[in-house]
């Protein structure tokens, strides 16, 4: 098992939860097997969304600080500073929650570390409760025109990159994933996204046995590699994960109305795009509900299963 490098606030966190607490009741209730489940909701101290300055990572942004129950913080990255219109926007309408905004390109070891570091200093015991890995590139070209340089650099953005800020940030979503079960015992069990969740942005076509489906585009092949590559490597990391009670799913966010999903999906009779704020409130309302069925799995952002 990997050797996780803890917080420097863990000893403090220790010395204030593991005093015991005598006389507790717990008061018998009325049986609700017969009751149809109630949808659960989203409670969650602290984010990090990745590639936040427009498109899906932007609404992201903004319905998170919007939920009933906001999160306290939420640690939106960006590469280019004269992109941040939006998220100032949304940072000045914020009353109850604390947008951080971190300078971040994935491909950039020493980016990634210090963005880890600011989340431990800020977050401290709370630590991270969602990791949203939505940062990413897709550039077409056709095969007789790809280098290898083009392939590489989307390899490292859209599947390098997210298993390395992964591995800087599990400290913290570990840290996340105890104070929620100590501060409240009972009510987050096993694998939830309101506890330590990781939810990869991906896509349909990063499926290698829908890679013969129609429509195929020959020019998204690096795209799609890349998106084939994150997947596996999520899967592989997912048994680490769940050792330390920290959910992870990958999500299709359906073809989407944004710059990305233009490029990418060229007209096509019967491909309907929607709206960003549609698939983002789709994939929070569905992550919401995952648990240890959906674990490592692939998925659209309805909850259907997607084969790898």
């Amino acid at each position: 098992m990997m050797a996780l490098r803890f917080p420097k606030h863990l000893p403090r966190f220790f010395h204030k939860f593991v005093t015991p607490v005598f006389g507790h009741h717990q008061e018998c209730s009325q049986s609700s097997a017969d009751l149809p489940p109630k949808e659960k909701t989203l409670e969650l101290d602290t984010v990090m969304v990745t590639g936040a300055t427009r498109g899906i990572g932007l609404e992201f942004v903004r319905q998170l600080v919007g939920l009933p129950k906001p999160p306290r913080f939420v640690f939106a990255t960006y590469r280019n500073e004269n992109a941040l219109m939006g998220l100032n926007e949304i940072e000045k309408c914020s009353e109850s929650t604390r947008l951080i905004l971190l300078k971040l390109d994935v491909t950039i070891q020493s980016d990634i570390i210090q963005v880890a570091e600011k989340v431990e200093e800020v977050a401290g015991i709370l630590g991270l409760n969602l990791l949203v890995n939505n940062a990413g590139i897709a550039r077409n070209r056709m095969l007789m025109d790809l280098s290898p340089y083009f392939m590489e650099e989307h390899f490292k953005t859209n599947a390098v990159g997210p298993v390395m800020l992964l591995k800087e940030l599990l400290p913290m979503l570990h840290m996340g994933a105890l104070n929620k079960d100590w501060n409240n015992p009972g009510k987050f069990p096993g694998l939830n996204a309101s506890k330590a969740a990781v939810l990869n942005i991906s896509a349909w076509s990063g499926s290698l046995q829908r890679a013969m489906d129609p429509p195929i585009f020959e020019p998204e092949i690096a795209y799609r590699i890349s998106k084939a590559a994150l997947n596996t490597s999520m899967r592989c990391l997912s048994r680490l994960l769940k050792s330390h009670n920290i959910l992870m799913v990958q999500m299709n966010p359906g073809y989407v109305k944004t710059s990305l999903g233009r490029r990418l999906v060229p007209p096509h009779e019967g491909l309907n795009p929607i709206e960003v704020s549609e698939s983002v409130s789709s994939m929070l309302r569905t992550l919401a509900q995952c648990e240890e069925s959906q674990h490592g799995g692939f998925i659209e952002r309805n909850g259907t299963p997607i084969p790898y």
